[in-house]
């Protein structure tokens, strides 16, 4: 018994105050309806922003560094049957890989060395090869 009497009764409870806890509530509610109402408008837009534009460029690049890997397959087995890159052709790579992409063009091709060539999204791309990397800009 001596146990319960150590206990505090209910009335020597001091209630708490709620008026700062109350103003903290609020301003975490209005940063998160802010954060909400930001990525609601940013998902609504359907054109590049200036802050998505380098991610646009970037999968562009990607997407013709693929196109050339592809083509460069193509150019590697039309060195293996002809000994040299004289006369190859989007026609003759084409005979090698049927789905090439069609913007992808032989734009030089001579003894041991070759320039493809693509647009995509209105930037030129090449790449030299064999082995060259994709870079912006025409060959």
């Amino acid at each position: 018994m001596n146990l319960l009497k150590a206990a505090a009764a209910p009335s020597d409870v001091v209630p708490m105050t709620f008026r700062g806890a109350h103003l903290v509530s609020l301003l975490i509610g209005l940063v998160v309806l802010g954060l909400g109402a930001k990525l609601l408008l940013a998902g609504s837009s359907t054109t590049a922003t200036p802050s998505s534009a380098p991610a646009v460029e970037q999968a562009v690049s990607v997407q013709a560094d693929a196109d050339f890997r592809e083509a460069s397959t193509a150019a590697t087995a039309y060195f293996a049957d002809n000994g040299s890159y004289d006369g190859m052709t989007q026609a003759a790579l084409r005979s090698y890989d049927a789905a090439l992409p069609s913007d992808v063009v032989v734009a030089t091709a001579s003894g041991a060395a070759y320039c493809l060539q693509a647009t995509a999204q209105g930037t030129v791309y090449s790449r030299h090869g064999p082995g060259g990397p994709t870079t912006a800009g025409p060959c």
